[in-house]
């Protein structure tokens, strides 16, 4: 502490005597006697300060004789040290606890303590100290806060209340600052405030301790002796809270160890216990320099480090407040250095310190070049390897983890291994490779890289990407790291390097060492922040090699050369050739650019790409040294066909993403399809899904059409009209649809887009279904057209087109008037039409028109037959059962209703009936001989008789081959 004096500062009073001593006297203190500043009077002090400015400011040399003479007026006390309690116990709550946030602690020593440890009279409390028991090692808490008052009682009992010392009168601060704990042992804390006590025979020592630090750690803090004595303390703890607690503390039997130490009036004596010890060799060469103080209360010390002896090259007379001594630079391998340490009070320097020396290790990094690492052998492969986590931000701290761990590359199980972190959640994991000595800037680091889903093979399940995902490269000394080490990184925000783009059947990454001689060592990182993927990342072949040749030319294009079909939307890759490309030139076009496009890794995304046509490619490597030369020329021809999403619509409740697939187009084709659910002004009753298809750059007539639709039923006939033509043409299912799949023949394409209609259910049909329509060229020289209708719901009538290609805005109509009669067989009715007027040996072409009363059409076919000499006689078609569930009727209902079915063979069916949870109410098991319709009536009661309440509830027909499911509504 200091005082202000004019324009100069002066030591407190009581040290002033601490640093006057002229030539080789030294004025101290007797013990028993008052201390300076209570045994001088008011007048000899002001005379003490007087002259000791005159000193500072050199005015005065003749004063020193005067001073000299005031100062033997008086006798002074000798520096003294008081234990307090030395017990044998040991805790971590008194007075401070490390592995809490915030906390205080207040705890006192009687009178009588005080006077047992041979305190009397005044003095100055100038250090305190504390005994720990544990092993410590330079653990440092800041915002430490101590208080010191007086205390007249013999406990704390009752006094457990926070005692908010800062707002106190009755406390003085002593210290305010940051502490660093080295145990185990007595542990000397110097005041920032000496504080003046007089013990009068009542007078204890009340203290409280405030922690304002902030943080914590789990291990590794102080711990301290204590003996138990009722009710001597109370202690408050936040743990891993956010706040100090300024709330009640519990009491404890915790009497910490103590010492008051008064001022030192000799100088220090020297350091002991060096660190490293003297003479030792192999040392680290970022070994932190400690020591032990040798006692006299150092308030600081001066270290002397070099390679000469006196060491003064390094550090000379260098002042540090703390034990340890970290130098600005690390130490060079197998090098002797010496180091001295004079420790200094407020009395002087410490006389006789020795000097001692350590020798560091020799130098373990990799020299010998080049080096290469396959880890098929044990892993790590040896205890240069290291593996750490933490988080790659700044400042980087690493924990000892083991995440890295040894696995088949990319997941084929066999001789070639690799290392592999597996990417799920939130996880930091370093991989950090042995030191090497890198002679120059032509060498490389170069190593094989994949991401794969979760132990998938590169054929298997593709990974699954996310946009925290990241994997970096950093160069570094090896001792400390920080982002600014990162000298590659693949990531999904914005790098050069994507990491989505890593190849899943492993890519070659190469990273030029240029700006990097020297020791090193190189960290593989890969992290996440979030568990939304699981995937793993690996890495092979590690080399590190010099530059020697330019780069051999590129090998195993994707695509093939040569390759047909290849997708508009497909990426180009390719294998690095030998000799360590760090780079490649793509040329791509129709014909080879003269420019070409730079590429930082093996593979490539086009822009754009045309339907249906040739390009050639080549790659020319390159390194430091130079371009491949006799790189190939590649080929490969584009798909005609296009993938197109349709969105997401929504059906019944039940979202589904449609695509259409449209094959035969050429050139730079531009195709958009959009879903929806029955559109207004659709015109066409029953209608469900529509997709609307639109084309630029070609016409769809005669393209092949595939519509994933993904409705879950077998559509019995599609629509399509050519917009803003409101015509359909109806088209039957051939046999091929699936539940999942329609494919055909778009005959025509107008001037405009093109609506695809899907009946609304499996039940629904548009304006006419046809179960049969077939046309035969007959024996006797004719063509006999003939069709079967299942339903004719206002209905017209028919008409027959027929045309000598597949295209349909070519037929005409051959029916001189429109058909409207045919043969009722049961709910179904049978049409025949004869075609006389035609010539021998032809291909013809036939469709049927429906015309509904209200003047819609739609189409049907076509069908086609070719004439010649040998005809057959047509026959009225069998009119084959299906396999099929319908409707129930009534539905709505309250409490019969009727769940028709047919077969085509003898089966046994099994109807079962489930509520809206899920759960199975009822169940009914028919076994059938023959073919037919079949119904059943359900009286709205589960198995056990009782009758359900309203709602909604699924019916299910199985047979072996076969299932279908409807929905009925039950309502009361």
């Amino acid at each position: 502490m200091v005082r202000k004096c004019g324009k100069k500062f002066i030591p407190y009073l009581p040290t002033i005597i601490k640093r006057c001593y002229f030539g080789s006297a030294l004025f101290v203190q007797k013990k028993g006697t008052l201390s300076l500043g209570r045994c001088i009077n008011k007048a000899i002090r002001k005379t003490i300060f007087y002259y000791y400015l005159l000193i500072r400011e050199n005015k005065m040399k003749k004063s020193l004789v005067v001073l000299l003479v005031v100062l033997t007026m008086s006798t002074f006390l000798f520096a003294a040290e008081y234990t307090i309690v030395d017990g044998s116990s040991n805790s971590y709550h008194i007075p401070v606890n490390g592995n809490s946030h915030y906390g205080w602690s207040r705890f006192i020593f009687t009178a009588t303590e005080m006077n047992t440890a041979g305190i009397t009279g005044s003095f100055t409390i100038y250090s305190i100290a504390f005994k720990i028991n544990n092993t410590v090692s330079d653990y440092t808490m800041d915002n430490q806060k101590i208080y010191f008052g007086y205390n007249y009682n013999s406990t704390l009992s009752g006094a457990t209340s926070y005692p908010n010392p800062g707002s106190s009168s009755s406390f003085t601060k002593v210290y305010d600052g940051s502490i660093t704990f080295n145990g185990p042992g007595w542990m000397e804390i110097i005041l920032t405030t000496p504080f003046n006590f007089t013990w009068d025979g009542y007078a204890g020592l009340d203290i409280v301790w405030e922690n304002w630090d902030g943080s914590r750690i789990t291990s590794g803090y102080p711990k301290f002796y204590y003996t138990s004595k009722s009710n001597m303390a109370v202690y408050k703890e936040s743990g891993t809270g956010t706040s100090f607690p300024a709330s009640t503390g519990a009491t404890s039997n915790n009497h910490p160890s103590f010492k008051i130490l008064t001022p030192p009036t000799s100088i220090p004596n020297p350091a002991i216990n060096p660190d490293p010890v003297n003479g030792v060799s192999g040392v680290a060469i970022d070994k932190e320099l400690k020591w032990a103080s040798g006692g006299g209360s150092p308030i600081n010390y001066k270290v002397n480090l070099g390679t000469d002896n006196p060491p003064t090259n390094i550090a000379y007379n260098e002042v540090v407040t703390a034990t340890k001594y970290t130098p600005a630079n690390r130490f060079d391998y197998g090098t002797i250095y010496y180091w001295q340490v004079i420790p200094h009070n407020i009395i002087g320097d410490a006389q006789d310190c020795p000097i001692w020396s350590f020798t560091t290790m020799d130098d373990p990094s990799i020299a010998t070049f080049p080096y290469q690492e396959s880890f098929d052998g044990t892993f790590p492969p040896n205890s240069d390897w290291l593996m750490r986590t933490g988080v790659l931000q700044d400042p980087i701290s690493l924990s000892p983890t083991s995440l890295w761990e040894q696995d088949d590359w990319l997941n084929i199980p066999g001789t070639d291994k690799a290392v592999r972190i597996n990417i799920w959640g939130n996880l930091n994991a370093w991989l950090i490779t042995p030191l090497f000595n890198i002679p120059d800037d032509n060498y490389y680091l170069s190593f094989d890289l994949t991401v794969l889903k979760y132990n998938q093979t590169p054929t298997g399940t593709p990974p699954v990407y996310a946009p925290d995902d990241r994997f970096a490269v950093l160069i570094g000394d090896g001792y400390s790291w920080s982002t600014a080490n990162i000298v590659r990184e693949w990531n999904n925000t914005g790098s050069s390097y994507v990491y989505n783009d890593i190849r899943i059947s492993g890519e070659k990454v190469v990273i030029p060492l240029a700006g990097h001689s020297g020791h090193c060592r190189f960290a593989f990182y890969a992290g996440s922040t979030i568990s939304n993927a699981d995937s793993d990342v690996m890495i092979n072949n590690m080399e590190v090699a010099a530059f020697s040749n330019q780069p051999l030319a590129a090998q195993n294009p994707i695509p093939e050369n040569n390759a047909q079909d290849v997708a508009l939307n497909a990426k180009l890759f390719w294998d690095a050739g030998a000799n360590a490309p760090v780079s490649y030139n793509l040329y791509l076009g129709q014909t080879l650019p003269e420019t070409p496009v730079e590429c930082l890794s093996p593979h490539y995304t086009p822009a754009a790409l045309a339907y249906g046509t040739t390009y050639s490619w080549k790659v020319v490597p390159v390194n430091p040294i130079g371009e491949a030369i006799d790189c190939p020329v590649w080929n490969f021809t584009t798909s005609g066909t296009a993938n197109v999403d349709a969105g997401t619509v929504t059906i019944n409740g039940v979202p589904i993403n449609p695509s259409v697939e449209i094959s035969g187009l050429e050139g730079e084709t531009v195709i958009s399809a959009s879903a929806s659910f029955a559109p207004e002004g659709i015109g066409l009753p029953n209608a469900g899904l529509v997709i609307q298809l639109s084309s630029s750059g070609v016409n769809l007539t005669g393209k092949h059409i595939t519509i994933n639709h993904s409705l879950g039923f077998i559509p019995s006939q599609i629509a399509y009209r050519i917009l803003p033509s409101e015509t359909y043409h109806i088209i039957s299912n051939p046999g091929t649809w699936t539940a999942e799949t329609v494919s055909f023949i778009l005959e025509a394409k107008a001037d405009g887009d093109v609506d695809i209609v899907f009946p609304l259910d499996a039940e629904s049909t548009l304006p006419v279904e046809l179960s049969y329509f077939n046309a035969i060229y007959t024996a006797e020289g004719y063509v006999t057209i003939s069709w079967v209708s299942q339903s004719e719901t206002n209905h017209s009538g028919y008409n027959i087109l027929r045309s000598e290609d597949r295209i349909f805005a070519n037929a005409i109509r051959i029916n001189p008037v429109l058909i409207d009669k045919g043969t009722e067989l049961g709910t179904q009715i049978k049409y025949k039409f004869i075609d006389s007027e035609f010539a021998p040996n032809m291909v013809y072409y036939y469709w049927l028109e429906s015309i509904s009363l209200n003047g819609e059409t739609q189409y049907f076919g076509p069908v086609f037959v070719m004439t010649g000499e040998n005809g057959s006689e047509p026959e009225t078609p069998e009119l084959p059962f299906i396999t099929k569930l319908y409707n129930a009727y009534p539905n709505p209902f309250n409490p019969h209703t009727v769940i028709s079915y047919s077969i085509s063979k003898p089966a046994t069916v099994t109807l079962e009936i489930y509520n809206s949870k899920g759960q199975k109410i009822r169940s009914f098991i028919n076994n059938h001989n023959s073919a037919g319709i079949y119904r059943m009536n359900w009286d709205g009661k589960d198995d056990t008789g009782k009758t359900v309440s309203s709602g909604v509830y699924i019916y299910r027909m199985k047979t072996d081959n076969f299932q279908q499911s409807k929905k009925m509504l039950l309502t009361k």
